[in-house]
Formats: C-alpha cells, structure tokens, sequence
C-alpha cells in the first residue's frame, strides 16, 4: 500500500511538472505576441541562441472572410545569425473557425531559396519556421505564409518586409486577403 501512495504521489509530480512547462511554453508565445521576442529558442540543428531577437521590418497582415485572421513576422537572432518566420492566429478568428491551415516560410524572394516550409492547423496558436542568414545570395530575406480555405477553393497568401541582411529593407510587406 504505501508503494501505490509512493507511485501516485511520483506521478501527480510528474504531472504537475509537465502541465507547468505547458504553461511556460505557451506563455512565451504570449510574450512574443504582446512585442517582446522569446528568451531563448533551440534552434533545429540542436544548437543555442541567446535570444538576442530583433523583429524586423512590419509584419504581413492576413484577412480571411473579411476578418482579420493574423500576422507573419520575421526575427532575427544576431547571437547565431538564426532567422525565424513567426505566424500568429488572432483570437477572434480562431475562435470563429474552427477549420484552417497556415503554412509558413523564410524566402529570399531575389535568390528564390526557400527555408524549411512549416504548417499548422488553426488550432495550432503559433506556427514557426527557422533559416540562417547568409543562406542566400543576395543576403535579402521575408516571412511568408500562405492560408487556405478548409475546401480548398481559395488560397492567398501574406509577407513581411524583405530585409536585405547588408542593412535595408527593400520591400514593404504585403498583405493577404481574399475569400
């Protein structure tokens, strides 16, 4: 009996473990959201960044069924040269549908290369995508996302700024819309 209370207590430790780093986690995409980039980002090749992150240039806003269905941005991380495409859903949106796909992307619009390409249900608060600067020739780089309507029958797209990574922007965003 007092090795079941051990192993219950053990378990409910466990829980509480993973429900507060949930918390933590989610709490930084709320962090991000309200202007402040995160603290630190493991990027995919299992290397560190120090989180000096820099929003960069505007974000591409997105407007599906005439509402505002959220915004891609790009961030850099100057301590390890990483890029990040960030999209966010807004709230009323996503409260509103309860079906949808985004896919974000880094593009260098200029070389045509294209970073890893992410997509996330509309369920899914945040979807990201990572790149390096320097990947492309020229150095010039914009978050992408591409949404689409659950059946298929529209698709549109939204970009930020395309930064060039020698010191300038050289477009404005653009924003999506359609359906």
């Amino acid at each position: 009996m007092a090795m079941l209370h051990r192993t219950r207590r053990a378990l409910l430790g466990v829980a509480a473990l993973l429900t507060g780093g949930a918390l933590a986690l989610s709490g930084a995409g709320a962090a991000q959201a309200g202007g402040q980039a995160p603290a630190l980002v493991q990027p995919m090749d299992g290397g560190t960044c120090t989180g000096n992150w820099h929003y960069i240039g505007s974000p591409g806003n997105f407007t599906m069924y005439g509402t505002y269905a959220g915004q891609v941005q790009q961030l850099w991380d100057s301590s390890c040269n990483k890029l990040q495409a960030h999209w966010q859903w807004a709230d009323s949106f996503q409260r509103a549908h309860s079906q949808g796909t985004v896919c974000v992307a880094l593009v260098s619009p200029t070389s045509g290369k294209v970073e890893p390409y992410v997509c996330g249900p509309i369920t899914q608060k945040d979807v990201s995508a990572w790149g390096w600067v320097h990947d492309a020739n020229p150095d010039d780089w914009r978050a992408q996302a591409n949404m689409w309507t659950p059946d298929r029958n529209c698709y549109n797209d939204a970009w930020g700024t395309d930064h060039w990574y020698g010191g300038q922007d050289w477009a404005a965003p653009h924003p999506g819309g359609g359906c």
